[in-house]
């Protein structure tokens, strides 16, 4: 009960109302359990049979990213308090983008550590192999709702492009060569991207079919040839682009630079981190070699964490739920607000695929999965176990995935932009002109 009215009180001090104080006392609930945990591992030894080098470095992982993900969620409460003391005040910005930035850092931290939570308490169920229509319609699901992510992303930039170009249209004596008509060059440039994005998703797939043969050497070695030489496509396609390309198609977009200061840096190094080291874990644990931690998660109070226990997992569902309807009803006021020139299908899909409304949704299902788990198992012994984690490769992995996000961001930035010029008309679909 104390930490309850503890986490209500650090939840008050950052937003002094009950609904906005919900995420924040959420948080601090998560940093004690995220606490619980690290002292679990730190005095957990594991035996001789399951003692081995993936096992100890699957531990150090573990203690690793709670401790970093605990260390996050604190900084950014001790400077919610300040900010909202008057003590602090955040980086003067002409845009909004800096608080949506600031914002998505806290949410993501949420799922992150719910998904951990879900994952150890369904770690003691028998291993089921997914059907593959579901599986497929799962990655389907993902690349539409990336690629409109991607499109809505470069949405502002090409509504400037448009206008700054029609101003040049208008002019008597036009500067030569800059903003040109891409239906004349046969849309090289728009090829060209096309080309460059396949290339990168292509060696995102080889480095994930090199994740399930790490003991064939031959797979392996094809691995180190494949993956980097994929990469080479797009990494010169983007060099060309930003130093030559993109000063002739939007000159005065281009000379304008990257907007980024030291916050927008960090937000971005943080995310990035993050990305990279889920993918590179899903990556390079395996299963076939474990370790139990815990015998039974649910029996020993002091060995729960304090965010999965169930007045804290109501108050997460709470807030979820309330965090669902607050985007769904902004989104329809903003229907109403734009009705008449803002087009329906793209209103829709934007509401939808919002980042922040994707990971409000993501923390309500991932909640109501370990809700449904708890009870389900409520009488069962439900063990805390530890999948193994090979060094090599997750160092391997990490190496790559950050090699691959440098190479994709800019390379994904060109190709959605180029989108809105290509041949495929999407100003016509998405705003009808």
């Amino acid at each position: 009960m104390f930490l309850l009215f503890f986490c209500a009180a650090v939840g008050l001090a950052v937003y002094p109302t009950p609904t906005g104080a919900l995420e924040p006392a959420i948080a601090t609930a998560m940093v004690i359990g995220l606490i619980q945990q690290i002292r679990q591992l730190i005095g957990w030894q594991p035996s001789a049979n399951e003692l081995s080098n993936a096992i100890v470095f699957a531990r150090r992982f573990a203690i690793t990213w709670r401790v970093l993900v605990a260390t996050v969620i604190s900084t950014w409460m001790i400077i919610g308090m300040l900010v909202s003391q008057g003590m602090l005040q955040y980086p003067t910005r002409e845009d909004l983008w800096f608080y949506v930035q600031y914002q998505a850092v806290l949410p993501l931290c949420l799922v992150v550590v719910m998904c951990s939570s879900l994952a150890r308490w369904q770690s003691a169920s028998p291993l089921r192999t997914k059907r593959g229509w579901r599986a497929a319609g799962l990655w389907v699901f993902g690349i539409l709702v990336g690629v409109i992510l991607l499109i809505d992303g470069t949405i502002v930039q090409f509504l400037v492009h448009k206008a700054v170009a029609g101003i040049e249209a208008a002019q008597v004596y036009r500067r030569p060569g800059v903003y040109p008509n891409l239906g004349i060059e046969q849309y090289r440039p728009v090829w060209l991207a096309s080309a460059a994005a396949v290339s990168m998703l292509a060696a995102g797939a080889v480095l994930v079919w090199s994740s399930n043969s790490r003991n064939d050497w031959r797979k392996l070695a094809t691995t180190y040839f494949l993956f980097p030489s994929l990469l080479v496509p797009p990494a010169l396609f983007c060099y060309w682009y930003y130093t030559t390309e993109f000063y002739r198609l939007s000159p005065e977009i281009a000379g304008a630079g990257l907007a980024a200061n030291w916050t927008d840096w960090l937000i971005a190094a943080i995310l990035a981190a993050a990305l990279v080291a889920v993918c590179a874990y899903q990556l390079s644990s395996t299963r076939q070699l474990t370790a139990e931690i815990t015998a039974d998660l649910s029996q020993n109070i002091e060995r729960t964490a304090f965010h999965e226990s169930f007045f804290c997992l109501c108050i997460i569902g709470i807030h979820a739920i309330y965090t669902v309807v607050l985007h769904i009803a902004s989104g329809v006021s903003a229907q109403l607000n734009f009705r008449g020139w803002w087009p329906p299908a793209w209103r829709d899909l934007t509401m939808l695929c919002n980042p922040m409304s994707l990971m409000a949704l993501a923390l309500l299902i991932v909640t109501v999965q370990l809700c449904w788990v708890r009870w389900r198992r409520r009488s069962q012994t439900v063990a805390w176990k530890l999948d193994g984690l090979s060094r090599l490769a997750c160092l391997r992995n990490c190496a790559a995935l950050t090699l691959l996000l440098i190479v994709a961001v800019p390379t994904l930035n060109a190709f959605t932009f180029l989108l809105w010029l290509g041949p495929w008309n999407l100003p016509n679909l998405f705003f009808g002109f």
